[in-house]
């Protein structure tokens, strides 16, 4: 049975909790999971304000490169059993 993979890139919120759902199989132990967010201020000089960031992705390229990262976790830890890799643009 292979084990489940979700690559994808969209502009809908990433429901975290509805991927885990998805990737997670009666023998799964445990789960890790980054996720990242723009800080609202940047600290560093010059200190300022982030008041909006967008996001592109040329969606070919960057599919490929989630498979690749795949491929890659599966090749080395053969143990993983689910992968989810979401990018949210827009």
């Amino acid at each position: 049975m292979p084990f489940p993979t979700i690559l994808a890139i969209t502009d809908d919120v990433i429901d975290l909790n509805a991927l885990l759902a998805e990737i997670t199989l009666p023998t799964t132990g445990a789960a890790a999971i980054f996720t990242g967010m723009v800080r609202g201020i940047t600290r560093r000089e010059p200190a300022h304000e982030t008041l909006f960031l967008e996001y592109e992705a040329y969606k070919p390229m960057a599919e490929a490169k989630m498979q690749q990262v795949a491929d890659e976790i599966r090749e080395r830890w053969p143990v993983v059993e689910g992968i989810a890799i979401v990018q949210r643009v827009g």
